[in-house]
């Protein structure tokens, strides 16, 4: 084997949105040390998004990077060691040339999934990992990398599933971030972008006849402020998550304590109180709160 190891894990909570799921990718470097990861989302219907789906968008993203990987390098690259928690997914990545069941659940992901992986130049191969090990051990604790490179993978792609759920239904969109990290200084980069999944013969474009109704309380006339407002169970949900998502990034960065405070109890109200009256006694903080005023 080489160097390169990579684990994927998909994410569903269809009590936050049924529509949607996402898949988190880590690759890692046991040279030089260096980690990667990549996250997608993707928002169709509740009958096609499921747990099961994700991890195969997993595969899918995992293969789309080795694939743009391989044009670069030379074909006698040592096998590329992946593994997923899923079984499925494991399966597929191993037997790339077998037929798919005439009802094979997820087909069209499948297929792309095994279709760019035998375009890849070198060889791969795939190992099944048992999940949520650091339920049981702490993450230092864990046996193996694989164990550990998976605890990151499914915080990867929750996290990504938790930022993707708000967007608007009627389209398919598929959001994309990288981050690459080395010791001791940080290389980051970021990418976000739209796709068209028409190779999974999905429509891309949306439909421009789709009412402009909240599809989870029926608000006409819907804003993008609604979107953070909405009294549905699940995009409060969602919002309050997301929400602490943030709080505990403003705390790692060591932001003033004053100001995160404004910002928390701004959050909690969501928007019933303006930040200009949450930050009257900081007067260091008014041209900050008058911009967050007028963004809404």
């Amino acid at each position: 084997m080489g160097t390169l190891v990579g684990v994927h894990d998909g994410s569903f909570k269809d009590k936050l949105c049924a529509r949607t799921c996402s898949a988190g990718v880590v690759l890692f470097c046991t040279k030089q040390r260096r980690l990667a990861t990549a996250a997608c989302a993707e928002r169709t219907d509740p009958r096609t998004a499921s747990s099961y789906r994700g991890e195969l968008l997993g595969g899918l993203l995992m293969s789309l990077i080795l694939k743009a990987a391989s044009s670069l390098i030379d074909e006698n690259c040592p096998p590329v060691r992946l593994a997923c928690d899923n079984i499925g997914a494991v399966g597929h990545g191993n037997n790339r040339g077998k037929s798919l069941k005439d009802a094979q659940v997820q087909a069209d992901v499948i297929h792309c999934f095994r279709s760019i992986l035998s375009d890849i130049s070198f060889n791969i191969a795939y190992e099944h990992v048992l999940g949520h090990q650091d339920d049981k051990v702490a993450w230092d604790a864990l046996n193996t990398l694989v164990q550990q490179l998976n605890v990151v993978a499914d915080k990867v792609a929750q996290d990504y599933l938790v930022r993707a759920i708000h967007y608007e239904r009627g389209t398919i969109r598929v959001l994309g971030e990288g981050r690459g990290e080395s010791s001791p200084g940080p290389m980051k980069y970021c990418v976000q972008r739209e796709f068209r999944f028409d190779l999974l013969g999905c429509d891309g474009g949306g439909d421009e006849k789709v009412d402009n109704v909240c599809p989870c309380c029926g608000c006409k006339n819907e804003s993008t402020g609604h979107i953070t407002r909405c009294t549905d169970d699940g995009r409060t949900a969602m919002f309050y998550e997301s929400a602490d998502l943030l709080l505990d990034f403003l705390h790692e960065t060591q932001m003033d304590p004053r100001l995160i405070d404004c910002i928390t109890q701004y959050l909690e109200r969501r928007g019933e109180v303006k930040m200009t009256d949450i930050a009257r006694n900081h007067a260091h903080f008014d041209a900050f709160a008058r911009d967050i005023d007028s963004l809404g």
